[in-house]
């Protein structure tokens, strides 16, 4: 995450990226909970609206990173039976679905937690293309690269816009 460079936006790394959504997000929502893939599964940033990016990406540095598995986040979040209606996951590129794919973890995640609009978005911010959304489901957005429309697409993607 910090020594590619994002397709689309060839001036930032995926690093500083996942920080300005972080913050932008943070500012914008009501209530956005920040977790990082680490070697111990899902760990918790603790960001706030009033922390400024060089505060973000200070607690990202000091977060030992793990591998990234689209579906952990929905795991987590299911057994610590925590409400949202949206998940972004974002990456450089690895996009794997690990042992579950994250189109099954969210079909769980609704199942369990009623929550049938819950929604899925993985940017994978060095892609030029993959596929983890199936073409049926409504609820799943991939984004290859990262460029300023980013952070609008989320948002309209997460009031079911588009």
């Amino acid at each position: 995450m910090t020594h590619s460079r994002c397709a689309g936006l060839n001036a930032v790394t995926p690093a500083e990226a996942t920080g300005i959504l972080l913050q932008a997000l943070a500012i914008s929502e009501p209530s956005v909970t920040a977790l990082a893939f680490s070697a111990r599964g899902m760990v918790d940033l603790g960001i706030n609206n009033k922390m400024t990016l060089t505060d973000i990406r200070a607690r990202m540095r000091e977060t030992p990173m793990g591998p990234v598995s689209p579906a952990l986040p929905l795991r987590w979040a299911q057994e610590q039976r925590r409400s949202y209606d949206l998940f972004l996951s974002c990456t450089d590129t690895q996009t794997q679905p690990g042992d579950t794919h994250p189109a099954e973890a969210l079909k769980e995640y609704r199942r369990v937690l009623h929550l049938p609009q819950a929604r899925l978005v993985t940017c994978a911010m060095c892609s030029k293309g993959f596929s983890l959304a199936p073409p049926d489901e409504f609820g799943m957005l991939d984004i290859a690269g990262f460029d300023v429309n980013v952070l609008r697409i989320v948002q309209d993607f997460a009031c079911g816009l588009i």
